[in-house]
């Protein structure tokens, strides 16, 4: 089978989930802890007295906005963290939350440029597995060649990747046929 582009993504995209699947886990719930810090760093005095009122009267949110370095809302353009932080469950918030701006000698500015470096690790080493994963997965045309190329290739192919086959021939068969055609045995 021709390895199209498509086949091509998808196995580069299982094996960067596979190398990156548990960092980018331990980095989510560490960008979640920060979000849960900053609500309770600036709105914990105000919560009690927020819980105290009615539903409706109050606005609720699961996510707040950092303004800090290495964050920024067109993240994918400046190749920085997202400033929208995913709490870990929905809270009373202003009805209009602005920014929360951390940095200089806020008590969470460690923890944020923690979040923000570990972002940017992630991204230059998963960028950097990628062209190496794509040089070499480019540099075939077939699955068969891939296998031979890439043996440990066989648990990111795609789903409909077929699979190897082999022949199933009986030991004494091969010796016995070569022997009646007068054939030598490789190797021997």
């Amino acid at each position: 089978m021709r390895l199209t582009k498509e086949f091509r993504e998808e196995l580069i995209g299982r094996a960067l989930v596979h190398a990156f699947g548990a960092r980018e886990k331990a980095h989510d719930e560490a960008t979640t802890a920060l979000a849960d810090a900053m609500y309770a760093h600036e709105y914990s005095a105000h919560e009690k007295n927020a819980n105290k009122l009615p539903q409706g009267w109050v606005s609720t949110s699961t996510h707040l906005q950092i303004k800090a370095a290495g964050f920024a809302y067109n993240h994918t353009r400046h190749g920085v963290k997202h400033s929208v932080l995913k709490m870990s469950k929905q809270r009373r918030t202003p009805g209009h939350s602005p920014e929360i701006a951390i940095g200089g000698a806020h008590p969470l500015n460690d923890q944020a440029q923690a979040v923000a470096e570990e972002y940017a690790a992630i991204k230059r080493d998963k960028e950097a597995l990628r062209a190496k994963l794509s040089a070499l997965v480019y540099s075939v045309t077939t699955i068969a060649r891939l296998r031979e190329a890439w043996p440990e290739c066989e648990q990111f192919l795609p789903e409909a990747a077929p699979r190897p086959t082999t022949a199933l021939v009986p030991v004494e068969l091969v010796p016995e046929l070569n022997a009646a055609l007068g054939i030598k045995a490789k190797g021997a």
